[in-house]
């Protein structure tokens, strides 16, 4: 399979199922419009022919990522900057170059992104993260599909979450105490 067919796979399994970004607050509460995001993420995809394959691959990932935070503790606006036009310098930007997002030879998806924090001018490159997605071969429809993806993605997102946390590099990231 070539990387263009791949991200056809990824988004014929992911849109259907309403991905869409927007902005989510704790208890799935709407803010008010004039709220602004304590957090703005921006999502680097590799380019392809497709700019707006590109665009829909970079909203899923930043979906993945507000929802992934949000239940692991975070209470505050996360806003997705479509285009390097919209990131506002004062509010802290996360920014994720992904590296790949892919069924590999296995049949497991792969999720590898980088990741950089910027906030108040001072950069912070946090690593390279990784997640897996486990398909069933026998098994394979685009819905077990797309829970793969949306698994690996998780798992990656799960460990970024933990090392900002961990660094304490930025108000309201807490690690959930083990009961």
């Amino acid at each position: 399979m070539t990387i263009t067919s791949l991200r056809h796979v990824c988004l014929a399994t992911l849109l259907p199922l309403g991905f869409v970004v927007g902005h989510v607050q704790a208890g799935d509460a709407k803010p008010a419009a004039t709220e602004k995001p304590a957090l703005q993420v921006f999502v680097s995809v590799p380019p392809t022919f497709q700019p707006m394959l590109d665009d829909d691959i970079a909203r899923t990932l930043a979906y993945r990522l507000e929802d992934t935070f949000r239940r692991q503790g975070y209470k505050g606006i996360v806003g997705f900057a479509a285009h390097p036009s919209d990131i506002k310098a004062e509010v802290p930007l996360l920014e994720l170059t992904l590296v790949e997002w892919r069924v590999d030879l296995t049949n497991n998806v792969q999720c590898t992104f980088s990741a950089k924090l910027t906030d108040r001018g001072k950069e912070t490159t946090l690593g390279i993260f990784a997640g897996t997605g486990i398909t069933w071969t026998r098994a394979r429809d685009r819905w077990r599909l797309a829970t793969a993806f949306e698994d690996s993605a998780n798992d990656a997102l799960k460990d970024l979450y933990r090392r900002i946390a961990e660094q304490q590099l930025l108000p309201g990231f807490e690690l959930k105490k083990k009961k």
